[in-house]
């Protein structure tokens, strides 16, 4: 009962008549009736990738599915990421010289226009208009106030977040009243389990669900942006006090 996140699809042209038939079977598929299913990846793994689903004879790495006429592979994550991957796996993509090829900003953290476009703006792939880095604007930055490495080490969950975010509370009100844009700063997430807000419980990174400790993903030192900020919570305080400005720091 795998799940196959289809998100990123890379398809070779010399299966161009089985993947039309494939293609075709997953628009069936999500079709169910007036509207399409609510979730697309549930149809394509049951009734389409997992026909006939077994080990390719020739290449461990693949398999066959749609009923043998099709063999199928999982893209690296290191290179085809996710917003979890991206951001978590960083210093692991780094070590081993890997760059990324693409971003997916998965349903599993925000489902809207505003929440995605957060994401890529953070990993700095979102193209915006001139107008919104407004060269007539001043700016106020900061630096955190990090615990020590003895707290972090005893602690190591949600407080370490609540000190800095009342910190970057404080922060927006200054750059309110100074008429400056804040840069939003890079948090420390402590590295014990569920020790960040991130809702989406399968992207915990240091979750335990049976495997090795080894496996384990330790936390980045930075925590991604989209980890601990509500984005529609900032537009909307902008909206009401348009002083309130914040922009990424880059």
């Amino acid at each position: 009962s795998i799940s196959y996140n289809i998100g990123t699809l890379y398809m070779y042209s010399h299966a161009a008549a089985p993947l039309t038939d494939m293609l075709a079977a997953w628009v069936k598929s999500v079709q169910t009736g007036p509207r399409l299913a609510p979730w697309d990846q549930d149809p394509i793994n049951k009734r389409v990738l997992a026909a006939g689903l077994r080990r390719h004879p020739r290449d461990k790495r693949l398999a066959l599915t749609f009923n043998g006429r099709l063999a199928m592979g999982v893209l690296p994550m290191l290179q085809f990421t996710t917003s979890f991957t991206y951001f978590i796996h960083r210093e692991r993509r780094e070590s081993v010289g890997s760059f990324a090829y693409a971003l997916h900003a998965i349903f599993g953290h925000g489902k809207d226009k505003l929440r995605k476009t957060f994401i890529f703006r953070e990993a700095g792939v979102w193209h915006d208009p001139p107008a919104y880095y407004d060269p007539s604007r001043t700016f106020l930055t900061y630096s955190t106030a990090l615990p020590s490495r003895t707290q972090l080490l005893a602690e190591g969950g949600f407080e370490i977040i609540q000190l800095q975010l009342a910190e970057f509370a404080r922060a927006v009100r200054l750059a309110a009243a100074l008429n400056r844009t804040l840069l939003l700063p890079r948090l420390r997430c402590g590295n014990a389990a569920m020790a960040y807000p991130c809702y989406a419980w399968y992207h915990r990174a240091m979750a335990y669900f049976g495997w090795a400790v080894s496996q384990r993903v330790n936390m980045p030192r930075v925590c991604p942006l989209y980890y601990w900020m509500a984005e529609r919570a900032l537009v909307d305080l902008a909206g009401k006090f348009p002083a309130v400005q914040v922009r990424e720091s880059g």
